[in-house]
């Protein structure tokens, strides 16, 4: 896919964006600040990320991507196969902590929010092929998440799990293991009656609630 260069200034803050959709299901998205590399990102990479996302989104639903009764991609979606680098030069910045790792600067986030607005809009706006191609790859992105965020739901959901074939044990009905217990009993009577009494003192619990 093409590599593309976001370029501009805000505030007196310099940005440059090189960004580049590879065939990986992942996103690689580094950030510099005079030349430093910050290794925990900031402000700069948060105003690129939720700029670009923003921009995405609109653009998946005016050409019909996405209908009016679908959930916005998310940042992960759009950004996945995405390589990027964001630097800029900032005239005063500051970092969290010596290591100079992560940027802290407020402006920072606003400037590259306002560059990628910009020039992300006058790109795509000349090259429709390489928009769709970017909105295509999130579509799937989110169809996967979807699938996988499903499947985990109707795992977590389901109210018991057994996993004795003879029907010996009884079923967890809670999955807090701070409010489970394990008894081991000895014949079906003893284990009966122990779910019994577990019974009635819920009913008296719920009964001197009520009265309550």
């Amino acid at each position: 896919m093409t590599r593309f260069i976001l370029k501009g200034e805000a505030d007196g803050i310099e940005v440059e964006v090189t960004l580049q959709y590879v065939n990986e299901f992942h996103e690689n998205v580094l950030g510099f600040c005079n030349n430093i590399y910050n290794a925990e990102g900031g402000t700069h990479l948060t105003g690129f990320k939720t700029t670009f996302t923003t921009v995405m989104n609109q653009y998946a639903r005016e050409i019909g991507i996405l209908k009016e009764k679908d959930a916005n991609f998310t940042g992960a979606d759009i950004r996945n196969g995405m390589t990027a680098i964001v630097s800029i030069k900032h005239p005063d910045p500051r970092f969290e902590g010596q290591t100079k790792t992560k940027l802290d600067n407020p402006d920072a986030a606003k400037a590259v929010s306002k560059v990628t607005g910009e020039e992300i809009v006058r790109f795509f706006d000349r090259n429709l092929d390489t928009l769709k191609t970017v909105l295509s790859s999130a579509e799937k992105a989110a169809k996967i998440r979807k699938t996988e965020e499903k499947a985990k739901t109707n795992l977590l959901t389901k109210q018991k799990y057994s996993f004795d074939s003879n029907g010996k044990l009884a079923n967890c009905e809670s999955r807090d293991p701070k409010k489970c217990e394990i008894f081991i009993v000895e014949g079906d009577s003893a284990g009966g009656l122990r779910r019994q009494r577990e019974t009635e003192i819920i009913r008296q619990f719920f009964r001197f609630v009520v009265r309550s």
